[in-house]
C-alpha cells in the first residue's frame, strides 16, 4: 500500500542522540510509556529477564532504575514486548520455553526433567505499582518453593501447623511464605513470544512463535497470532488459571526471527504487527471473525470480560481434586469438555491446551492485510504510533520510517545506522520524539524531527 519515496514531501530534520544509562540495559526489548506517570518509560529486557524504568525522561533529574522480579526466570522470561493496560496493569510477552536460566531442581530433581524447557510458558500479568516487590526476601535454599508450598499459605499457619522455622517470623508469630514472584497472572499457552499489545479489560493480543508441535511437543515455527484475556487475577504469587480466556488464530500467520522482538499495537479498531520474518507489517480487524470453541469452560461459574481479583488458587475450588495444570486435569477436561470433532478435524494444526481455562477457541475470517511492504524493509521490529502515523524501525538495515495512518503512505524516513533496532516507543507528552531501544549496544536513544 506504501508509496516509494520518489512520492515524499520535504524530509524533517531529524537528531538523533544516545541517552546515557551506564550499564542499565541488557539486550533492551519492547518498551512502554505508563500511562498513569508522565515522562516514565518502562523498557524490557531480554538478556537478563529484568525492567529498567526511566523517570522524568527528557529532564535533568532523570532517574533510572532496574528492578528484576523474585521468579523473572519463569514470569519475566526473555522478555521481548510490554504493554500497558487496565487500571495501571501491564503485560509482558516471553521468547522462552521455559528454559529457568539459573535455576537446577534439588529437592525434586525429577522437575530438571518434567518442568525445564517443557514449553509451559506464555504472557504474564502485573501491577506497575507492585512489580517486583513481592518475593523479594526468597532465598534460593535449594529450588522452588513446591507445589502447594509455592504460594501464599493462611498466615495463621504455626510452626506446630507445619510453617517451616526458615518462613516463621517470631516478631509478629506469623509464618511468611515467600510468594512465586510478584505477578498477578499468567497464562502458558506460547512459548517463543515476540510481541505483546493491549486490546480492553484484561485482554491482551500476543505474537506466537511456536505454533504447533511435534510429536515431543517442540515447537514447529508456524506462528500465529492469539488473544488471551486474564479475566480476573489470582493476585501477586498466586497460581490460579481457570478463568482464563485463549483464542488462536491460525489464518495470521506471523513468522518468529530469532531474539527479535515484533512491534504490535492496537489502534481505531485495528491490530497492527510487524511480522519480521516476512518483512512486512499487517493489520486486522480486532472485532470481527468466526469464534469456534474447541474446548469450553471447565465451569459456568466465569464470567467473561472481568477485571479485579478472582480465585487465587484451584485449592479454593471446592469442584475439584486438582491443580488445573497438571496433565490428567487437563486431559479429562478436553474429553468432557472439548469438541472431539473439531479436534479431529484441525489434526496438525491442532495445539493442544497446557492448562484448564474457561475458553480455548479458534478463529477464523478475520479481515486481514498487508499495511506496509517496501524493499528496504527486511526486518520490521519496533512499531509505534502518534494517532496519526505509524513508525516503523527496521532491526537489521537501521531506517526509522512514518507512514500516514490512513493512507499507508510514507511520510519520512531516517537512516539511524543502528544495527538491532529491537523496539519503538512514542513519547505522548511531545509531538515528534521516539525512543528506540538497539540490542546488541545495549543502548537507548532519543529521535526528534521538527
Amino acid at each position: 500500500m506504501a508509496i516509494g519515496l520518489q512520492e515524499l514531501s520535504a524530509q524533517p530534520k531529524m537528531t538523533l542522540s544516545r541517552i546515557p544509562l551506564e550499564n542499565k540495559l541488557s539486550e533492551p526489548a519492547g518498551m512502554a510509556f505508563r500511562p498513569s506517570q508522565s515522562n516514565q518509560l518502562w523498557v524490557v529486557n531480554h538478556g537478563n529477564d529484568s525492567i529498567t524504568t526511566l523517570t522524568n525522561l527528557g529532564e535533568s533529574n532523570l532517574e533510572v532504575s532496574v528492578e528484576t522480579d523474585a521468579y523473572a526466570e519463569h514470569f519475566m522470561a526473555k522478555p521481548t514486548g510490554i504493554a500497558f493496560g487496565y487500571d495501571d496493569t501491564f503485560a509482558v510477552s516471553n521468547d522462552s520455553i521455559n528454559e529457568l536460566r539459573g535455576i537446577s531442581f534439588i529437592k525434586n530433581p525429577e522437575r530438571n526433567k518434567n518442568f525445564v524447557n517443557n514449553h509451559f510458558m506464555g504472557p504474564t500479568l502485573f501491577s506497575a505499582t507492585t512489580y517486583a516487590l513481592a518475593g523479594q526476601s526468597k532465598q534460593y535454599l535449594d529450588d522452588w518453593p513446591q507445589p502447594g508450598n509455592g504460594h501464599d499459605p493462611d498466615r495463621d499457619l504455626t510452626l506446630s501447623q507445619g510453617c517451616p522455622l526458615t518462613y516463621w517470623n517470631s516478631l509478629v508469630q506469623q509464618c511468611h511464605w515467600p510468594r512465586e514472584g510478584s505477578h498477578l497472572d499468567m497464562l502458558h499457552e506460547s512459548p517463543l513470544a515476540m510481541g505483546i499489545a493491549h486490546d480492553k479489560g484484561n485482554a491482551y493480543f500476543l505474537l506466537d512463535g511456536c505454533g504447533s508441535r511435534d510429536s515431543n511437543g517442540q515447537c514447529l515455527g508456524n506462528g500465529h497470532l492469539m488473544r488471551y484475556d486474564f479475566n480476573r487475577d489470582h493476585q501477586e504469587g498466586n497460581g490460579f488459571h481457570g478463568d482464563g480466556i485463549v483464542w488462536r488464530y491460525p489464518e495470521i500467520d506471523f513468522k518468529r526471527d530469532k531474539d527479535i522482538p515484533s512491534g504490535m499495537l492496537v489502534l481505531d479498531g485495528w491490530l497492527y504487527f510487524s511480522n519480521t520474518g516476512m518483512g512486512k507489517v499487517q493489520r486486522i480487524a480486532t472485532t470481527a471473525g468466526n469464534i469456534q470453541i474447541v474446548v469450553k469452560s471447565w465451569s459456568d461459574q466465569y464470567d467473561k470480560g472481568q477485571v479485579g481479583t478472582g480465585v487465587i488458587s484451584w485449592e479454593d475450588v471446592k469442584s475439584v481434586s486438582m491443580d488445573g495444570d497438571e496433565p490428567e486435569a487437563i486431559s479429562n477436561w478436553v474429553k468432557t469438555h472439548g469438541d472431539l470433532a473439531k479436534i479431529t478435524e484441525l489434526g496438525q494444526a491442532w495445539i493442544a491446551p497446557m492448562e484448564v481455562l474457561a475458553e480455548y477457541s479458534y478463529v477464523y475470517d478475520v479481515p486481514q492485510e498487508t499495511f506496509i511492504s517496501e524493499s528496504w524493509l527486511d526486518k520490521p521490529s519496533g512499531l509505534a504510533s502518534d494517532g496519526k502515523s505509524l513508525f516503523v524501525a527496521d532491526y537489521n538495515s537501521g531506517w526509522i520510517a512514518a507512514f500516514d495512518l490512513k493512507t499507508a503512505k510514507l511520510q519520512w524516513r531516517h537512516q539511524s545506522k543502528l544495527k538491532s533496532i529491537s523496539g519503538l516507543a512514542f513519547n505522548p507528552n511531545k509531538p515528534r520524539e521516539l525512543y528506540i531501544s538497539d540490542r546488541n549496544t545495549n543502548s537507548l536513544y532519543q529521535l526528534k524531527w521538527n
